[in-house]
């Protein structure tokens, strides 16, 4: 899983967007979005494993890779 370099915000009046590329006007997520949360820190693999598989029940046919 590439979970990328998390944004290094210095302040908290920055847009924050789901689904869409920063820029907000190509890239658009064509599917549906079935779980979100947001962390105030990046979390470990362990972690975010550990809240996939919690959440495994909720979602027929998900999986954790």
């Amino acid at each position: 899983m590439n979970l990328g370099v998390p944004p290094n915000y210095t302040s908290t009046l920055q847009l924050f967007t789901i689904g869409r590329s920063a820029g907000g006007f190509i890239d658009f997520y064509n599917g549906a979005i079935a779980w979100l949360a947001v962390y105030p820190r990046a979390l470990t693999t362990s972690e975010i494993d550990n809240t996939c598989r919690a959440l495994l029940f909720r979602f027929n046919g998900a999986t954790c890779n």
